[in-house]
């Protein structure tokens, strides 16, 4: 049953930020069963909070409540079952929305967050001058500094932290680099 760890998980975000609740609810609705409800129950004891709460197992659609051994088994047709099984979806729901934000967030993480003095602003100029981070990795020097908003000192420590100049994730020893007469640079 993966009810105990969902119901210690709960139990640290109660626990962690109580005032995270805002003003105190009329009732707490629990998705989930007689773990989570015992969990909740405990949590809101500990807090010193006296605010009624309920549980709604998926599975059966079962209403449990403190101190009742066996659950309320509410008619498939009551408006009541159907007003929790509609917070509860509505819960989901707004639940399943912000991991996707959270989500696309994460995968808008590029490797020009990296770079030192390269904030978002930066890293929007470059990716719409070279179309993706690989192209700026490899662009010339003096293609960056023609970025509007780079300047030449953020054109070198975007080339430095791909080229391995100033400490770059490639740097040769010492992390000093050279420009030979050809315009390569070399390490030294």
């Amino acid at each position: 049953d993966g009810g105990a760890p969902e119901a210690g998980r709960a139990r640290e975000t109660v626990v962690e930020d109580p005032d995270r609740l805002g003003p105190a609810p009329d009732l707490i609705l629990i998705d989930g069963g007689k773990g989570h409800l015992a969990a909740a129950a405990e949590v809101l004891e500990d807090l010193g909070l006296d605010i009624p709460v309920v549980a709604l197992a998926k599975e059966h659609e079962h209403l449990f409540l403190p101190g009742r051994a066996e659950p309320l088994v509410l008619p498939e047709e009551t408006p009541a079952l159907h007003l929790l099984r509609h917070i509860r979806d509505e819960a989901h729901r707004f639940a399943v929305g912000y991991h996707r934000l959270l989500r696309r967030k994460r995968v808008r993480r590029s490797e020009l967050d990296d770079v030192p003095g390269i904030g978002p602003a930066r890293r929007t100029a470059l990716l719409k001058a070279f179309g993706s981070a690989r192209k700026v990795r490899e662009a010339r020097l003096e293609e960056l500094a023609a970025v509007p908003g780079i300047g030449p000192a953020a054109a070198r420590r975007i080339y430095d932290h791909f080229h391995g100049g100033a400490g770059g994730p490639t740097a040769g020893a010492g992390g000093r680099r050279q420009e030979a007469e050809t315009g390569d640079e070399q390490d030294l």
